[in-house]
């Protein structure tokens, strides 16, 4: 079985931090874990001379900015740049994998208020996280897929703004019960188990993606001070992801209709129409509301009567008796709207 360690960076001040990141550290546990635990303990030995009990907490963010057990008049910048370069050679020294996930923060919102532009602003960060959770757990799959025939858990950090939504994503990916998934779903054949959650200060690898997703984000951001700390990681990152694109969702019995005539109907390709089609489908497994989906589901309304009032869309509708009750109603109460 494989370990996989999950942190995000960037979720601050959008001004100040314009990339969120999700930064993922895969290890073979057997192999590995008592060597990193070693490791750690001498780190901790070395900078923290008079330390007796568990391995310090290494968090990034502190080292970076001086703060926390790494106060500024103790600690200069050489000294905990040198730290941070330490930190980072470790995934390479230790054959650690990178998985790495990530959003421009402020195009993403740009795109979601385009179609929806009343969404609250909490909605908006839980989708950005949503996305670049998505694309880091697609490069996990892929890594798994060429690298090893065996399972993978997941371990993320324990945050109460993202614990819920992170679980329901995973749920999403890992129902193996689908008989008939669409080519484009995307479903997991390597992670298992729920998702798990621990607190940096009780593991060490979690400190490892923190620091990863540290790096990844200043290096997005072209910070010059993060360029050879990237370069030290930089072997260890993954790029290549899954094919899939979308997640499967499951729904009631009475949502779905027996078809005897199968077949299918092109709504369009716009780039309009693309964006509307995500931010809905974002949107639902995000568990927003239907005011914040109203507009994109509005274009999408619109792009789905212009198929329909053609000729083949008129014989897709009279093959599906009940599916052409259905868009009556709805069109009966979005013209009221």
């Amino acid at each position: 079985m494989r370990l996989v360690y999950l942190d995000e960076a960037g979720i601050s001040n959008e001004a100040q931090e314009p990339f969120l990141v999700v930064a993922g550290v895969i290890i073979d546990p057997d192999r590995t874990w008592r060597r990193l635990e070693d490791h750690f303990s001498m780190m901790s030995k070395k900078y923290f001379r008079h330390h007796d009990g568990p391995p310090i907490v290494f968090h990034a963010k502190d080292i970076w900015h001086g703060n926390g057990l790494f106060p500024r008049n103790e600690w200069p910048l050489t000294k905990r740049t040198k730290l941070l370069g330490e930190l980072a050679e470790i995934p390479a020294s230790f054959g650690l994998p990178i998985v790495v996930g990530y959003v421009n923060r402020t195009e993403f919102r740009k795109s979601l208020l385009k179609n929806t532009p009343n969404m609250p602003d909490k909605d908006i960060r839980s989708l950005t996280f949503a996305r670049a959770f998505f694309a880091t757990i697609l490069r996990i799959e892929r890594w798994m897929q060429e690298n090893t025939q065996e399972v993978a858990l997941l371990i993320a950090e324990d945050s109460t703004d993202i614990r819920r939504q992170v679980k329901e994503l995973h749920k999403l990916y890992t129902d193996r019960s689908w008989l008939d998934l669409p080519a484009t779903a995307f479903q997991s054949k390597h992670i298992v188990d729920s998702i798990h959650f621990a607190k940096k200060d009780e593991s060490l690898l979690l400190q490892i993606a923190d620091h990863c997703a540290f790096i990844m984000k200043r290096k997005l951001m072209k910070k010059q001070d993060a360029q050879k700390l990237y370069a030290k990681i930089k072997s260890q990152v993954v790029l290549r992801r899954t094919e899939a694109t979308g997640l499967a969702k499951r729904v009631t019995a009475t949502e779905i209709e027996l078809i005897k005539t199968p077949g299918e109907l092109l709504l369009g390709d716009s780039t309009k129409l693309l964006e509307a089609f995500d931010a809905v489908a974002l949107g639902a497994q995000s568990g927003l509301g239907k005011d914040n989906l109203l507009p994109s589901l509005r274009i999408l309304r619109e792009a789905q009567n212009q198929a329909l009032s053609t000729k083949e869309g008129r014989q897709y509708l009279d093959a599906r008796p009940s599916l052409k009750q259905r868009m009556a109603r709805l069109h009966s109460r979005t013209s009221d709207q």
